[in-house]
């Protein structure tokens, strides 16, 4: 039996765990190999290893990224995503077919995110363009192209939970905008 590693690409690495991120660091002390997150130590191969929470919520089928800025949960607050659920069901998605991300626990790069996950649909409520070092901004429910993403803006989905009157027209102008980036 040979004693070498085997070297899996990151691509194979990622589709096994998808539910786990693990961050590969060196120890000060001996320069040997730890993995940093959260969570509890397991000992693997000679390596300790700690899982962290997964750093989105959905199963991204359909490449669709969706970003929220949320303090009031990991990944989004219970009745926000019952919200986001609806308005995901009237787009023929599910959460099997999308990637939210929070960015209040988590930073995330539209550039390295995109390529990780071949995002193809990018949808940020409450959340600014360049909050995920995109290089420009643009208003509210504008469809924007860009490179090779269709980018949507919208605010809170906290602030559009709402049967309020003035809140009514900001959910129709959500759903021309989301008619016109998954093309119903």
């Amino acid at each position: 039996m040979v004693d070498e590693p085997i070297l899996l690409p990151g691509f194979l690495v990622a589709s096994l765990y998808k539910n786990t991120l693990v961050e590969i660091i060196e120890q000060p002390e001996t320069g040997q190999p730890l993995a940093k997150a959260t969570g509890e130590p397991a000992q693997t191969c000679g390596i300790d290893v700690v899982v962290e929470k997964a750093a989105f919520l959905g199963g991204n089928k359909k490449h669709v990224g969706i970003v929220v800025n949320d303090s009031n949960g990991v990944h989004i607050a219970d009745k926000d995503l019952y919200f986001l659920e609806n308005i995901l069901a009237a787009c023929k998605l599910s959460l099997k077919d999308i990637a939210i991300f929070n960015i209040h626990t988590k930073n995330m790069v539209f550039a390295d995110t995109k390529d990780l996950l071949q995002l193809k649909y990018l949808l940020l409520f409450g959340v600014k363009p360049t909050e995920v070092k995109l290089p420009f901004e643009v208003p509210n429910f504008q469809v924007q192209q860009y490179a090779g993403c269709t980018i949507m803006v919208a605010p809170a989905l906290a602030l559009m939970n709402s049967d309020a009157p003035d809140v009514k027209p900001v959910k129709r102008q959500l759903w021309e905008s989301l008619k016109r980036s998954f093309n119903i």
